[in-house]
């Protein structure tokens, strides 16, 4: 499906293809927009071989068609933050036992909100099951903690 729109894409992502890239693991994310559909999407991110584990391009494919949906790029490299990386963020700065980190449920979400506008950048909902902490938590792509998802500024 991703030949089928190449011609959309610009040069330079065409250039970066054309060089010695990689992908690394595709990254399923929910997405939850107020009074829309929830949906699906796999990031599938690309890199250079050189540089492990490290993301410059996000392509972003519909996870029930496998459709294209958007492609975007980073000014610099990133890592994805790991789910277990952002499950410790969270157990470090709740003070967590490692009995209370096993009763816990992490996904990747998407929500246009203050935290980010932008579909390649999603981050990390975290569900303490353990009895008395029960709560959700939010950790970004660079390990900073929310307590809640602020709600996006018109015109932001």
């Amino acid at each position: 499906m991703l030949l089928g729109k190449i011609s959309i894409l610009p040069l330079r992502y065409l250039f970066f293809f054309s060089i010695k890239s990689k992908f690394l693991n595709p990254i399923l994310v929910r997405e939850q927009s107020k009074g829309e559909k929830v949906t699906d999407f796999y990031i599938v991110p690309f890199g250079l071989e050189r540089e492990i584990d490290r993301t410059r391009i996000s392509i972003i494919v519909n996870a029930y068609t496998g459709e294209f949906e958007e492609i975007g790029s980073f000014g610099k490299p990133i890592k994805y933050l790991p789910e277990k990386e952002a499950i410790y963020i969270i157990a470090k700065a709740m003070g967590l036992t490692r009995t209370e980190i096993r009763d816990v449920e992490a996904r990747m979400i998407f929500q246009p909100s203050k935290q980010t506008h932008i579909r390649i950048y999603p981050f990390w909902e975290i569900k303490l099951k353990a009895m008395e902490r029960k709560r959700i938590l939010y950790v970004d792509q660079n390990g900073i903690v929310y307590k809640q998802i602020e709600p996006s500024v018109p015109g932001d």
